[in-house]
């Protein structure tokens, strides 16, 4: 359970990171869904670092944390519509194929909860 919630918190820090370095092409959305995520990512770090919880009470904590980020995939104008703007084809296209991988690596951690 700690390697999963360890491996998650990296991943969505991965994706916060995309978010904040301004590059997706949205504008408000992306502004909303990154302050969203952040307050998201801050609570899961805290939870974590204070580990007062039980294998039990991880588990349904992180059922909660699954419906919130679940919440931010919404068609349009979600996480899952998101991409990486640039001019160079190129390099639009490996971008993009990180920011899908990173989005795949997240829903295949939270798919184990």
């Amino acid at each position: 359970m700690e390697n999963t919630i360890t491996n998650l918190i990296e991943a969505l820090n991965e994706l916060e990171n995309f978010l904040l370095l301004g590059t997706i092409a949205d504008g408000d959305c992306t502004k909303h869904m990154y302050l969203r995520l952040k307050n998201g990512i801050n609570v899961l770090e805290r939870e974590f670092e204070i580990n007062t919880k039980s294998t039990e009470e991880w588990q349904e904590y992180l059922i909660g944390f699954k419906k919130f980020y679940m919440d931010l995939k919404h068609p349009r104008v979600g996480l899952d519509s998101l991409f990486v703007w640039k001019d160079d084809y190129d390099e639009r296209v490996k971008i993009n194929t990180e920011l899908d991988e990173l989005k795949s690596k997240i829903m295949s951690l939270l798919s184990t909860i």
